[in-house]
């Protein structure tokens, strides 16, 4: 499969959208991600209205690849390539931005651009749209046809990379860590402290450590972040990879919940070896826990 051509005729050009635009990239009220079957990730946004596609796929586009699959719920083989084209956004971390148009939501952006059909998955390349591909392709076709794209980008100057923290996406920061430095031998806290200024980690925390060790570690991630705490802890037991086996005490219970809670988590939940009997413990432990902010795990 050849890579479109972005100078020749028959590239929809976008030209006109190229205005001074009040919204922001990824800003809120289009929303970042959309509908599971509209494909989710950290490098895919969803577009509901020209201000969007302006912002999202124009502007973008004068220096990162955008590639824009309009896509349908009722076109099975569309939702196949949102899944496709969003493990690709990942792996290929931010050389593309994927952005999905629901055409039954917004059917007048797919009549404005003159798409015939769905799906449909177009490359943007400094303000033109350019067919890519009509049909699901194997991940190993669709990999090496990114590639070409991510070539001729580079032919044509295009060469940034999407920042998740642009886009608006919220997310939180787990670390797992032993003894209050993370696995690679860091300060924790000094993680922590690092998310502190970034606006799209909702919450900072840790994950796969020892419930007896958690609560210090969600004080020092509150503190050093001055957000709120997620946390989820394993079992306490230890794997041991050379049997692989699982050895020792499990020491996850839900009266550790309380303690994580009042220093300050929101997030509260499980991690390896922690099943579903001990997470309906945790919820039925909740009535407990000490009262936080409306909405929060410890308001309910």
């Amino acid at each position: 499969m050849s890579v479109p051509q972005f100078s020749r005729p028959g590239a929809v050009d976008l030209s006109s959208l190229r205005t001074p635009s009040t919204t922001q990239p990824g800003a809120p009220g289009v929303g970042p991600g959309g509908a599971s079957s509209a494909g989710s990730g950290r490098y895919v946004i969803a577009v509901g209205d020209e201000q969007s596609l302006r912002a999202d796929v124009v502007e973008r586009s004068m220096s990162v690849v955008v590639l824009v699959s309009f896509w349908s719920p009722e076109s099975p083989a569309s939702v196949e390539i949102n899944a496709s084209l969003s493990r690709l956004a990942d792996e290929f971390e931010g050389r593309f931005l994927l952005a999905t148009v629901d055409v039954n939501s917004h059917p007048e952006l797919a009549q404005a651009l003159g798409i015939p059909e769905v799906p449909l998955v177009v490359a943007a390349l400094r303000g033109q749209l350019a067919p890519l591909i009509q049909d699901p392709l194997p991940d190993d076709q669709l990999r090496g046809l990114v590639n070409q794209i991510l070539q001729a980008a580079v032919t044509n100057g295009v060469t940034g990379r999407v920042d998740p923290a642009d886009l608006g996406v919220p997310a939180w920061l787990s670390m797992t860590c032993a003894g209050g430095r993370t696995r690679a031998g860091e300060s924790a806290e000094e993680g922590f402290a690092m998310a502190g200024g970034v606006d799209a980690v909702v919450a900072v925390g840790i994950n796969c450590v020892d419930s007896v060790e958690a609560s210090d570690l969600v004080t020092a991630a509150v503190e050093s972040s001055d957000k709120p705490a997620v946390v989820y802890p394993n079992s306490g037991e230890s794997w041991n990879a050379v049997d692989r086996t699982w050895a020792g005490t499990a020491t996850f219970g839900p009266e550790h919940a309380a303690v994580w809670v009042a220093a300050g988590a929101r997030l509260v939940g499980g991690c390896c070896r922690v099943g579903p009997s001990a997470i309906r413990a945790l919820a039925r432990s909740a009535p407990g826990w000490p009262v936080g902010e409306p909405g929060s795990v410890s308001s309910r």
